[in-house]
Order: C-alpha cells, then structure tokens, then sequence
C-alpha cells in the first residue's frame, strides 16, 4: 500500500510537461533565435527558451543531450518564458513542424522554418516552477 502511493507519487512528481528542442546554429533566415525550446504538452500555453552562453553550432545531437543533463545536474540551465503563448508559437514556427511538436520522439529533427534546423531532445518535466524554470528530460 506505501509502496504504491510512492510510486503514484513520483509518477505524479516526474510527469512529462513539455517537449524540449534544440536549434544548434540559431542563425536562421529571421535572426539569431534562443538554441532550446521547451513547448507545453499538458495544456499549460507559455513556451519557455534557453540561450546558453557557449555556442553548440558544432556539436552533435548526442554531445548536445549530454551538454544538456549535465547542466541540469549541476543547475546551470534554467529557462525564462518566451512572452509567447504556444498558440502564437506554432503560428510562426510550428507551422513548418511535420506534425504537433506533441508528437516528436527524442532525437527526431525538426524543421522550425526559415533556415532553423533543430531536433526534439524529448519530453521533459518542469522543475523549480514558473520562477526558476529547469526541464528535466528522463531517458
């Protein structure tokens, strides 16, 4: 019985919330755009992004998911909100996605339109709330 209100808890605790993206060489056709992108899938509307501060352009999809955990590990990474809602989002970029970015398996690319190749580093949960936003992605 304890056994299973833990296992309810943490499933609860660890539940996917949002899709994260990454876009390595953030110089599209638009301009230069934040490298990560957490989209929400649990109906929340605020899109939240990530610019850090070393350039990724030359890494790899695996060394960029490996760059990611461990700067979630030690508290580096930590998000802010867009100002755009995921409505507003996908009419500029999600557009140009193959299908809702809902529906993208980790390490799948993605097209955002106007030059900007990314791939989907896979769901994740948010952690610290709306004031210090980190998205935990679980293997």
């Amino acid at each position: 019985m304890i056994a299973n209100f833990f296992r309810k808890f943490l499933t609860i605790k660890n539940k996917k919330t949002h899709m994260l993206f990454c876009i390595p060489r953030n110089e599209g056709a638009m301009g230069p755009l934040p490298q990560f992108y957490a989209l929400p899938i649990d109906g929340d509307e605020t899109v939240y992004f990530f610019n850090p501060s070393e350039s990724l352009a030359d890494f790899d999809q695996k060394a960029i998911t490996t760059w990611y955990i461990e700067g979630t590990k030690n508290s580096a990474i930590t998000f802010a909100t867009s100002g755009e809602s995921i409505s507003e989002f996908t009419s500029m970029f999600g557009r140009y996605l193959e299908k809702p970015h809902e529906d993208f398996k980790a390490n799948e690319l993605a097209y955002f339109g106007a030059g900007n190749f990314g791939f989907c580093l896979g769901p994740a949960h948010l952690k610290g709330g709306n004031q210090q936003p980190t998205f935990i992605l679980k293997p």
